[in-house]
C-alpha cells in the first residue's frame, strides 16, 4: 500500500513547533510510514526558513541516518554542504568525515582538512588535532623540522587542552617525527596525556 502524501496544509505553525513535530514523527514512525515522510517534509518546509541552518543539519544528519533511502548518501552531502555554508559546525565536521570515506561526495583528504582547518580556527580542540593527522597523510614525505603543519595543529589542540594532542605532539617530540627531537618535553607531553586520563 503506497503511504498517503504529507498533508502539508495540517502542518503546525511555527518554525520551532515545525522542528519539534518532524523530530517527533521520524523518531516514532518507521521509514516508509505516511507520519515519517510527514516529518520529512516538515524538516524540508523549515530548510529555506529562519531556522534553516538548524532544519537544514538535521536534514543532513538524518540521510546519514537512513542510508537504505534512494540516494541517501548524496542528499546527506547536499544537506551538509548548505548546513556548512550556513556555519553550522557538526555539518562541517560531518562532511569533512565524508570527504575522508567518499560517499556521496569525492574521496578528498585536501577538502576534508580545509573543513577540519576552519572548526580549528574557531577554537574547537578536536578538529585542530584531527587537522594534524590529516595535515600529516597530506604532507607524507615533505614535512622538515622548520615548519611541520601538523605539529602546529598538534600544538593548538594542545592549547585548546585536548588531552590526544598532548599524546600526538608527545609521541613527535619523542621519535623526532617533523620536529627536532626532545625527549624531555616528550616526556612531558606524554605524562599531561596521562594525566588527563588518555588510555594510549
Amino acid at each position: 500500500m503506497e503511504p498517503r502524501p504529507p498533508d502539508v496544509a495540517n502542518m503546525p505553525a511555527g518554525e520551532r513547533a515545525r522542528i519539534d513535530e518532524a523530530n517527533r514523527l521520524l523518531a516514532t514512525h518507521r521509514y516508509g510510514s505516511a507520519e515519517h515522510e510527514q516529518g520529512l517534509e516538515l524538516l524540508r518546509s523549515v530548510a529555506e526558513g529562519p531556522l534553516a541552518s538548524e532544519a537544514r543539519w538535521l536534514l543532513g544528519a538524518y540521510f546519514l541516518q537512513v542510508s537504505s533511502r534512494p540516494r541517501a548518501h548524496a542528499d546527506a552531502a547536499r544537506w551538509l554542504q548548505r548546513a556548512t555554508d550556513s556555519g553550522v559546525s557538526p555539518a562541517i565536521d560531518r562532511l569533512a568525515d565524508m570527504h575522508l570515506q567518499g560517499l556521496g561526495v569525492r574521496y578528498s583528504i585536501e577538502r576534508a582538512l580545509e573543513l577540519q582547518r576552519h572548526l580549528a580556527e574557531r577554537g574547537h580542540a578536536q578538529a585542530a588535532w584531527e587537522v594534524g593527522y590529516l595535515e600529516s597523510q597530506a604532507g607524507e614525505g615533505v614535512r622538515d623540522s622548520s615548519h611541520d603543519p601538523a605539529a602546529s595543529a598538534f600544538l593548538r589542540a594542545c592549547a585548546l587542552g585536548y588531552p590526544p594532542a598532548y599524546h600526538s605532539l608527545g609521541l613527535r617530540f619523542a621519535t623526532g617525527d617533523g620536529v627536532e627531537r626532545d625527549a624531555a618535553f616528550a616526556r612531558a607531553l606524554l605524562m599531561r596525556a596521562a594525566d588527563a586520563g588518555y588510555i594510549d
